[in-house]
Order: structure tokens, then sequence, then C-alpha cells
């Protein structure tokens, strides 16, 4: 079967309501390079109410593709426009009375999508996105209730063995020393008898150090909180030491370590709101000066020792004498 007859069929099925004239304008053009040229002022692909799809409306969508890609992705937007225009009006009908309010809703949209577009385009222009250290470490110092844990965190070591395991006495008092270099040697102990362990250099949360260890309720991590720097736990032939180097309660301050991506992003969060606030402020300041704008609410709410005696009893009900 050609391609001509194929694209013939396809129209044919989907497009009944065209005349032959269009259908065959729309066949020859797909079927070459679908560029609808000799087809933008002819019969609609579609008509729903008073709306209609021409070609010249969609002929964007087929820039590279091949005509049966082309004819395929026409028949199914056609197939989406019809039924979306059909749920417009269904629409239309079943809200007459809200016609003004979606249209205050729409226009606010588009408002918003404007500005939207503008700050940003604004904003990209001119932000300066480099944070220094030292800027970071200022932002820190003088905002420390920013900056507080709402769980601890944790440094150490997770080692274990199996019950009766022949070094454990030497691996307890390494454990048990408080001295880094005693730590290391634990370390060392689990990587030579390939010894699951896991090391907690940087900053973590609890729950990260105890998934590495038998489930524990909130009661029991409480607990192993408390005997820092030293804890352990059996369970069945296992037995693990948990070594905790350094320990950060709830509501102390978050290291800046873990603190500078936050920092930097809040930053340059501050920087773009002062680039729209000065944007804002030009943009006011020169049309006052070009009297593009006037601004009369001073006048309305001038304070009443400004006004006259004669204008305040005037709004006065029954022209009463004013109480003091």
């Amino acid at each position: 079967m050609s391609l001509e007859l194929l694209c013939r069929r396809n129209l044919l099925r989907r497009f009944k309501y065209l005349t032959l004239l269009g259908l065959m304008g729309i066949l020859l053009v797909g079927c070459r390079d679908f560029s609808f040229t000799s087809f933008m002022r002819g019969e609609p692909l579609a008509t729903v109410g008073d709306k209609k799809l021409y070609a010249e409306d969609v002929q964007t969508l087929f820039a590279g593709m091949t005509p049966e890609d082309s004819l395929k992705l026409l028949s199914s937007y056609v197939d989406s426009w019809v039924k979306q225009q059909l749920k417009i009006q269904q629409a239309e009908l079943a809200f007459p009375d809200d016609q003004e309010r979606i249209t205050r809703m729409v226009d606010d949209y588009r408002n918003s999508l404007l500005i939207y577009e503008y700050e940003k385009q604004y904003i990209d222009q001119r932000l300066d996105t480099a944070v220094s250290a030292g800027e970071i470490q200022a932002y820190y110092e003088t905002h420390p209730d920013e900056f507080r844990l709402t769980v601890p965190l944790i440094k150490g070591v997770v080692v274990r063995f199996p019950v009766g395991f022949r070094q454990e006495g030497q691996m307890r008092i390494m454990a048990l020393s408080g001295r880094a270099d005693r730590l290391q040697d634990l370390v060392d102990v689990a990587m030579k008898n390939n010894l699951p362990f896991r090391e907690f250099t940087d900053w973590v949360e609890l729950g990260e150090m105890t998934a590495f260890l038998p489930r524990q309720s909130e009661a029991e991590s409480a607990r192993m909180l408390a005997s820092a720097p030293f804890y352990e736990v059996t369970q069945g032939d296992n037995r693990h030491f948990i070594v905790m180097t350094d320990v950060l309660q709830a509501g102390s301050l978050i290291p800046l370590s873990r603190a500078q991506s936050t920092i930097r992003t809040l930053i340059v969060a501050r920087r773009k709101q002062e680039l729209v606030r000065q944007m804002e402020d030009d943009l006011l300041n020169n049309a006052l000066l070009r009297k593009e704008v006037r601004i009369e609410v001073d006048s309305i709410i001038a304070p009443p020792e400004a006004q006259p005696i004669e204008e305040i009893l005037k709004i006065i009900p029954n022209n009463q004498e004013p109480t003091e």
C-alpha cells in the first residue's frame, strides 16, 4: 500500500467533514513536507460552535517530522482540541453567572504570569550569586535562632561482630578509651577481620546511625544517646559497639558545615528580594517624575485637624455636636 493511499485513508476516517478540495490540499502537502503552504486559507480542520481550527494554527507542530508521524500527530491534536472546546462550552453553560469572576481570575493569572516573567528576567540579568565564606559566617553568627536542631546529630563508629569474638575484649578497651588513635585501632581490627562497620566522620542524624543497628524504639535510642560516648547492643548471635565521638542534642546550634548550603540559599534569596524592591521603587519614582502616576490617597485620609470644622460637621449625623 502506497504512502499516499495510507495518508488518504487516515484523513478520510478522521475528517469526513472536510471538503474534497480541502482534503486533497492537506493530503498532498502533508505527504510531501507538511508545510501547509497551500492550505493556509482553506477549510478548517475542525469546527466546534463558532470556534475553528485551521492548518496555520498547527503548522509549527510538524517541523522535521515524517509524513506518517505528522498525520498521527495531527489526528491526535485535532481530537484533543475538539474535546477541549466542548468542555469549555459545557463549562460556560454550567456557570453562566460566574463569567465575570472567571474573567477576573484569568486576568489576575495573566498579570501574575507577566510580572513573574519580567521579575525573573530582571533578576537573571542583575543577580550576583557568588556568596563568600565571610558572608556565610556573618549570617550564621547574627541569626543563631534560625539554625537550631530539631533532632540530635552524631559522629562516631559502629562495629558489628559475633558474640564470643576472640578480640572482643581488646575492642572494648579501644572503644572505651576516648582516644582518636585507639578508635582507629578499632576500625583497623574490623577491617582486618572483615567485620561490618560504619564510620560517621561527618555529622549525621541519629536515625542514620541507628539504621545500622537492630531495630530500636525511641526509648532505646534515647538510652543510647544518654549513654554516650559508648553503647552496646546484642541481638541473637551479633553484638554492636557504638562509639559516639560527638553528640549535639536537639535544640543545639546546627554546625556551620551543615548550614552553609541553606545560608547561601537564604542570602541569594534576600538579594533577589532587594532587586525586586529596588526595581519597584525605580518604576514608581520614574513614573512620578514623568507624571504618569497620581496618588490621591493622602488627600482622602488627611487627619481631621487638617480639615475645616464646617466639613467635619457635615458628616456628623443630625448635625450633632462632636463629642470630646
